[in-house]
């Protein structure tokens, strides 16, 4: 009986630690963009911030990408830049193993 009450803590502490092992380990598994639609104007710059899930992913690198570079750019840190030419893109964040969000932004005229 003994044997058994002082292998109890042990076994606990080890499945302790393995489930630690685990959650370092863990891949991205969604990428949320803060900012889910931008209506901005011509030249104006707007940082994009992500959420990452997990948030303990041991790579969370993101890779940023515009699908069109005439109407907005986007550089590696997320910072949007719109151009002079109106309409409206669609911001992509890449995450290494695949994971996408979206981001529309709408470049427009804005008067006063």
């Amino acid at each position: 009986m003994r044997k058994i009450k002082l292998l109890i803590p042990i076994f606990l502490m080890f499945l302790a630690i393995s489930c630690s092992k685990d959650d370092q380990n863990a891949e991205v598994s969604s990428i949320t963009i803060k900012e889910g639609h931008l209506e901005l104007k011509r030249l104006e710059t707007r940082q994009l911030t992500v959420k990452i899930e997990p948030a303990n992913a041991p790579n969370q690198d993101i890779i940023w990408s515009s699908s069109d570079e005439n109407v907005a750019l986007v550089n590696e840190l997320g910072a949007v830049t719109c151009r002079y030419e109106l309409g409206y893109t669609i911001i992509s964040a890449k995450s290494a193993n695949g994971i996408i969000a979206e981001c529309r932004v709408d470049v427009v005229i804005k008067f006063p």
